[in-house]
């Protein structure tokens, strides 16, 4: 036995894993697709709120430092 070797199978073998063509535990690629989408199309929402809650605070900064002024 070499040394820091571990007897038996090795830690990640193929027979751990489903393979590829078990499909009956996986959701449909379909599914998957709708569900990335959608966090895409959130993120997407969630950054031009962002943006334009970013922009209102500028433009009110600025005409507090021009009544300050």
């Amino acid at each position: 036995v070499r040394a820091g070797a571990l007897p038996g199978p090795a830690p990640f073998s193929p027979q751990q894993y489903p393979s590829s063509s078990d499909a009956s535990h996986s959701l449909p690629v379909a599914t998957v697709k709708r569900k990335a989408v959608e966090e895409t199309l959130e993120l997407d929402k969630a950054a031009l709120q962002k943006q334009k809650r970013m922009i209102k605070n500028r433009e009110s900064a600025a005409r507090s430092r021009e009544r300050k002024q």
